[in-house]
């Protein structure tokens, strides 16, 4: 019973960072109220606005309008980016756990170093080195819990993604409870160590698990985010049509906009497959092979995030310039 209160604790403790991302996007979601389908540039369920301008009825996409539902749906953006930049940030915290681990179970010169002060000498009883085994294998049951608690949260998770996620964290969580139960009944220390080399290298929960999650939901928070930033870029060239066919120079704003739509571009050409390809890669007995997995989808999220973010600029000025021709 303590001990299940004690990982239910860490659990909730661990997912209160773990669920930023998503949180803030019913802000942005507040464009379609006067926003427009991203794929025809008009409201949804409603004709295109005329030649001269004309919309549908009761619609209010005033200027004016349009302008402070872009302002609402950016505001909400930054705060999911913030929740993105988390999720990126986090992915890589304790990731040489396994290698320290590792180093410990093998007995290597550096151990002492890497392990810290609770870990058994190499020469310790069978008892010790039971409590130190279990002590690590709950440790990942309470990642595992927590990234759970994560995953149920993230509200742009795909279907797909999600039940990968899911589970994963169901099976690991299984297997590392079966390897508990069978580190307290080994009878030798090499029996011991043997299981904790398995908890380390058929899991991969630190060096693999921990960054499929964190970038899965980075990444599908990402693509949300740009579909998001596409509505707005949709509904600025609109008041920058407007406001051209009532004769105001918007070649500034246009160029920024178009910017905007490369720079959208490039970040879903960043993301493409990259989730789906770290979600196969399977754990391995070589960190080396674990870092050179992760390292791919690292460099597309951060690099979408960067993109989304100068999207997001380019939205802000073309913005304020509309709005000062208005």
């Amino acid at each position: 019973m303590k001990r299940a209160i004690a990982l239910a604790t860490a659990a909730l403790a661990v997912a209160a960072a773990l669920t930023g991302c998503g949180a803030h996007a019913r802000a942005a979601d507040r464009l379609n109220s006067v926003g427009h389908d991203t794929s025809t540039g008009t409201q949804p369920g409603q004709p295109a606005p005329s030649a001269t301008g004309g919309t549908a009825t009761g619609t209010d996409t005033s200027t004016a309008a349009q302008l402070a539902s872009v302002d609402d749906a950016l505001n909400g953006i930054d705060k999911a980016l913030s929740g993105i930049d988390d999720q990126i940030a986090q992915a890589d915290k304790g990731s040489d756990s396994d290698s320290s681990g590792m180093a410990v179970l093998s007995g290597s010169p550096s151990a002492a170093s890497l392990a810290g002060p609770t870990s058994p000498s190499p020469h310790a009883g069978l008892d010790a080195w039971k409590a130190f085994v279990t002590t690590r294998i709950d440790l990942r049951l309470a990642t595992l819990a927590a990234l759970k608690i994560a995953v149920n949260g993230a509200t742009n998770l795909t279907s797909s993604h999600r039940a990968t996620l899911s589970g994963l964290i169901s099976s690991d969580t299984d297997g590392l409870t079966a390897l508990r139960t069978k580190t307290n009944g080994e009878t030798t220390v090499a029996a011991v160590k043997a299981d904790g080399r398995e908890m380390v290298v058929d899991y991969r929960i630190y060096m693999l698990v921990v960054p499929k999650m964190r970038f899965t939901v980075a990444g599908d928070a990402e693509a949300a985010t740009i579909a998001r930033l596409r509505t707005v870029h949709d509904t600025l060239v609109q008041v920058a049509t407007k406001l051209a066919g009532e004769g105001k120079d918007v070649s500034k704003e246009n160029a920024q906009l178009a910017d905007m739509a490369s720079k959208l571009d490039a970040a879903t050409a960043a993301l493409d497959g990259q989730i789906d390809t770290l979600l196969a890669v399977a754990p391995s007995p070589d960190p080396d092979a674990m870092r050179a997995a992760v390292s791919p989808v690292r460099t597309a999220v951060r690099g979408a995030r960067d993109d989304i973010r100068a999207a997001i600029l380019d939205a802000r000025q073309a913005r304020l310039g509309l709005k000062a021709l208005s």
